[in-house]
């Protein structure tokens, strides 16, 4: 349990008093509580979780056991609780989490209500405030909620607060002003979290509500369950900020273990500074500093993704940890933006006028830090069918429907002629009633039947994306109760993580959600109506699961360790290049793929007839690998594949039965070719990009205007080096009245390799010259598609407009095969 607890004397501890602070009662005179204000990367409530902060006066000689309850006053029937245990004679400061405020009329407080028990006799007993009449109360600050920052530093103890910590010029002060000028740059305001606590909450929520974490000092060494916490965040999605020359690499051990692949090769002081990106073919300007600028020089693993250059160093780079990632700067401050001048005009920020000018390579790297909001691809709405299909019973189906309803039919046409014939017609009023609740009464017995064929059950569908560097995991997705009968539910955790289910009926239930230790908590007094309950979920847990592969001689051959699930099927693998190959997993968890694998645009599952589920299941990867012009490409290759669990994030007692599916996301590691191996690298695995002006863009693979598109295929860097020997271009090509080729490149002569004209469909071109086929120093191998202008029946151009439309050409599918051997020839 994180908690702090102080020995104080009784006599200090009868001096002390807070406002809002409860007195005991005869029975129970001891315990005395003030507090209750933000704490964590936020000072301020926000429109998510968050964590108060309390402390516990325990002035008697005897330990208690406390609860401390706190519930936002315009809902009471939603209540959060902390149990805690106090020594005597001590003072105990520790936190519990609220849950999202309620809309109300003010934009700078939120009114918490609270109240102090104790356990007396095995059961929690009210503490008597001062003035039992009055409703114990206080106000909370509350800022709405919109793009937030919070930075972490090392200050001392200063009894000014924060505005001495980081007071101008001053190392903190640096720090501050760099990750304002950040915000500046993105547009965003000038509120920052300035986080001077000693120690953070040890709960993920603690950080909600922010979207960038910047980590600018060594505290965290001290503080190793919030460095834990942090892990668990920036799997769940966060971005966490490291200032490498402000953080002793030791520091990030426990953020992030070893995914930790970089070691820092020194320290040093820049004068002159070229800031570039990797792929910017243009020198940039040397600037000139009177001080020293630091520079942290570190050797990358490759693993990692370069997003600047500092003479040649990396200045910046990106690492994806589950669903979030974490961004290094190795370059102080002062490298990245420039004072501001009389000719930049006044800073949009009222509180910090000065703000600097931020330089053309701060501004991407201050996009990489809060790109442009997305849509979540698959929200956890969108995997109910899958959960509902698990977790309940059916409802009468519509063949059984029929025949009871036909068999009411003629029932009634019997009933009719047996009255006339009996020439007592008028009974059909007494007899017709009857057989239609005879027939609704079938309904009703087949529909309990059901029900009560199925036990209590607790299901979950997850996506669980894996970090196999630490071996944790980051799940998100729907939860789901099953009761046949109403009752108290008792939903608990002992892993953390938060559930939500549907609470629709539940106005007026006073029900508690109770936070036992850092990741233990569970919800009393919680009532359902029979039937089923669903929520979203997210959790973080260690799974076991991780994949590994190298390229063989007929393509890609892998193995999947499936740790704690069970059952792996429909597998298949998301590219680099955004394309789908089916991975066919065996028994013993080897999985291959080849080019024969790579399936076509909207297709996940191989075959043309797939079962109820595996439909099911091709929906949810319609929606999570959405293919298109405008979505982000992976950064890594993964292995997605189902799979089923029975260790499922939260506990619900009395449940009979437990079902859990989960689509895994792991990342492949490769391993490197050992030289003088056969490779095959299967299409769909090798990306490319249109290389422009020596920049590499998506290329334009549809237009009406006739192009010339130099592509430059990147090899795995685990293939290399490599000695290529041979090649297959593919595509799907529909060019009307067109000309269609492509060429290479040897000694700086074009090569031609294939010509088509009026192309309007697959193609393949092999390609056997060695000289066109030599990779470049980085691995890339070059290749141009040309398309020309319309063309009459005679071949020549056609001068004759048509509409735009009409005249497009387009190239999908488009993707390399390499054959060779590893290493140099």
């Amino acid at each position: 349990m994180h908690q702090r607890v102080n020995g104080i004397g009784i006599a200090l501890g009868l001096l002390m008093s807070a406002p809002g602070s409860a007195l005991a009662q005869n029975e129970s005179p001891s315990l005395r509580m003030d507090g209750l204000f933000p704490v964590g990367a936020r000072t301020s409530l926000t429109d998510t979780w968050g964590t108060l902060r309390f402390g516990i006066d325990n002035l008697g000689p005897t330990a208690r056991e406390a609860r401390v309850v706190a519930y936002h006053l315009d809902r009471p029937d939603v209540q959060y609780c902390r149990d805690v245990w106090v020594p005597g004679n001590s003072r105990l400061t520790s936190w519990l989490t609220v849950g999202p405020p309620p809309v109300q009329a003010s934009q700078l407080r939120r009114d918490i209500g609270y109240r102090l028990y104790e356990r007396v006799n095995g059961e929690f007993r009210p503490v008597a405030s001062r003035d039992p009449e009055r409703l114990v109360s206080r106000a909370v600050p509350y800022r709405p909620r919109d793009p937030s920052t919070a930075v972490y530093l090392d200050a001392p103890d200063d009894p000014d607060g924060p505005e001495a910590v980081t007071a101008k010029g001053s190392t903190a002060g640096q720090t501050v002003l760099f990750a304002r000028t950040f915000r500046h740059t993105r547009g965003l305001s000038e509120h920052l979290s300035i986080i001077i606590d000693r120690h953070l909450p040890p709960t993920v929520e603690a950080f909600d509500g922010i979207d960038q974490f910047v980590l600018a000092g060594n505290r965290l060494a001290a503080d190793p369950a919030a460095g834990q916490t942090l892990r668990h965040w920036v799997l769940r999605g966060g971005t966490l900020w490291v200032m490498l020359d402000r953080v002793d690499p030791d520091v990030l051990a426990p953020v992030l273990g070893e995914a930790m692949r970089f070691q820092v090769a020194g320290r040093t002081g820049l004068t002159a500074l070229r800031l570039r990106a990797p792929a910017d073919p243009l020198a940039p300007e040397v600037q000139e500093f009177e001080q020293p600028v630091d520079l942290v020089r570190v050797q990358l693993s490759g693993s990692e993704t370069v997003l600047f250059e500092a003479n040649g160093w990396p200045a910046a780079f990106s690492q994806t940890v589950g669903r979030g990632r974490v961004v290094f700067t190795t370059l102080g401050a002062r490298g990245w933006y420039r004072a501001r001048g009389p000719r930049d005009g006044a800073s949009r920020f009222e509180g910090t006028r000065d703000v600097p000018v931020a330089l053309g390579a701060f501004d991407g790297l201050a996009i990489h830090l809060y790109p442009e909001p997305q849509p979540e691809p698959l929200r956890a709405e969108d995997l109910a069918p899958l959960l509902r299909a698990e977790i309940g019973y059916e409802v009468v189906g519509r063949g059984t429907a029929s025949a009871i309803l036909a068999a009411f039919v003629f029932g009634v046409l019997a009933l009719g002629i047996g009255l006339r014939r009996s020439r007592a017609p008028e009974r059909i009023g007494l007899f017709g009633p009857a057989l239609a609740a005879a027939t609704a009464g079938v309904f009703v017995a087949i529909g309990i039947a059901s029900r009560s064929s199925v036990p209590p059950t607790a299901a979950a569908v997850a996506v669980v994306e894996v970090t196999p560097e630490n071996g944790e995991a980051s799940w998100r997705g729907l939860f789901g109760v099953y009761n046949p009968a109403s009752g108290d539910l008792q939903l608990g955790a002992e892993r953390g993580g938060a559930v939500d289910l549907d609470s629709t009926g539940l106005g007026g239930q006073t029900r508690q959600r109770v936070q036992t230790d850092l990741d233990a908590w569970h919800w009393e007094n919680l009532a359902f109506p029979a039937g089923v309950r669903v929520g979203p979920f997210r959790s973080a847990s260690r799974t076991g699961a991780a994949t590994t592969a190298r390229f063989g001689p007929n393509g890609l051959e892998g193995k999947l360790t499936i740790g704690t699930f069970k059952n792996p099927a429909d597998a298949l693998i998301f590219s680099k290049a955004g394309t789908v190959l089916t991975a066919r997993v065996e028994a013993d968890g080897s999985f291959r793929a080849t080019s024969d694998d790579v399936l076509p645009a909207d297709q996940y599952l191989p075959g043309t007839v797939l079962t109820d589920r595996q439909q099911r299941r091709q929906d949810v990867y319609r929606r999570l690998l959405a293919r298109s012009s405008t979505s982000a490409l992976p950064d890594r290759d993964r292995l997605f594949v189902w799979a089923d669990t029975d260790d499922l994030p939260f506990a619900v007692e009395g449940a009979k039965r437990t079902v859990g599916m989960a689509l895994l996301s792991l990342p492949i590691e490769f391993a490197p070719q050992r030289s003088g191996d056969s490779v095959t690298i299967p299409n769909g695995l090798i990306p490319h990009a249109a290389v422009i002006d020596g920049r590499s863009r998506r290329p334009m693979l549809e237009q009406s205007q006739p192009v010339q598109i130099p592509l430059r295929f990147q090899l795995p860097p685990s293939a290399l080096p490599l000695t290529v020997e041979r090649a297959v271009l593919t595509a799907r090509v529909r060019a009307p009245a067109r000309k269609f080729s492509v060429s290479g490149s040897a000694d700086e002569t074009a090569v031609p390799l294939f010509a088509a004209t009026d192309p309007g469909g697959a193609i393949r071109v092999e390609i056997t010259d060695t000289r066109v086929l030599r990779p470049d120093a980085t691995g890339g191998v070059s290749l141009t598609l040309t398309v020309s202008e319309r063309l009459g029946p005679d071949g020549r151009p056609n001068p004759v407009r048509i509409d735009e439309a009409e005249g497009k050409w387009h190239i999908e599918a488009l993707g390399l095969e390499v054959v060779g051997r590893a290493g140099n020839p």
